[in-house]
């Protein structure tokens, strides 16, 4: 597979453009994409790659009000979860 690397402004769809991001959700981004990086191994199947990017998408993003799981057949499904406290 060949990368075709774009700027953000040609690949992103643009309403997402207009979308406020803080320095500390970026910093976050990047600390855990290095993680995700780190873990990737070519020799490896696509099975064993899924729960590292698992863990990306809840470290990276949604640990606090998602959950991450899979739906009848499909790996990855991402669910509202409606904490309540008591």
């Amino acid at each position: 597979m060949k990368l075709l690397i774009q700027q953000p402004n040609r690949s992103l769809n643009k309403a997402y453009l207009k979308e406020k991001v803080s320095r500390n959700d970026i910093e976050t981004f990047k600390a855990n994409l290095k993680i995700l990086l780190s873990k990737i191994d070519k020799a490896e199947s696509e099975e064993h790659h899924k729960y590292p990017v698992s863990d990306f998408l809840k470290d990276a993003w949604y640990k606090e009000n998602f959950e991450i799981n899979t739906k009848g057949r499909t790996d990855f499904v991402i669910h509202n979860c409606i904490r309540l406290i008591g």
